[in-house]
């Protein structure tokens, strides 16, 4: 899975931070990612690169993981009643109108309905920070493919 870097404040050789996976666009499924098997450089600059230079974001790199360590990540939920293990994060196959055939969307996942507004913000913060250390350093759209 490849994830675009479009934050300023990073650049190659840094590592992701919790800003990259944001509570509430997790919590919607909408960090978008790209199917490394199904994307090369030129799909991404076309449906990803150009649009984000146009709206004045720079892209200073990509991240990338394994799908299977996403899914791997757990999050500790505690309803009041039990604590339990559930899955943190999961990747949906998603291609909206006007997306690129590798498109897929990160989203935190089952269990998360479970708690108050307080727990999960606290419960997402650390799977921001779980996503943060799974993802690689940032390197060159070059050096993905």
């Amino acid at each position: 899975m490849i994830l675009l870097v479009s934050d300023n404040r990073l650049k190659a050789g840094d590592r992701l931070t919790v800003d990259q996976f944001r509570s509430k666009p997790l919590g919607r499924g909408d960090i978008s990612l790209a199917r490394k098997a199904y994307a090369n450089l030129d799909i991404l600059q076309r449906a990803v690169i150009d649009p984000a230079i146009s709206r004045g974001e720079v892209v200073v790199g990509a991240s990338s993981v394994v799908v299977k360590t996403i899914r791997d990540i757990d999050a500790l939920i505690n309803d009041g009643r039990q604590e339990r293990l559930v899955k943190a994060a999961c990747v949906l196959d998603r291609v909206d109108p006007g997306d690129h055939d590798s498109h897929a969307a990160l989203k935190g996942c089952e269990g998360h309905q479970i708690i108050s507004d307080k727990q999960l913000g606290k419960v997402r913060t650390r799977i921001a920070a779980d996503l943060a250390n799974k993802f690689g350093p940032i390197i060159s759209l070059d050096s993905i493919f």
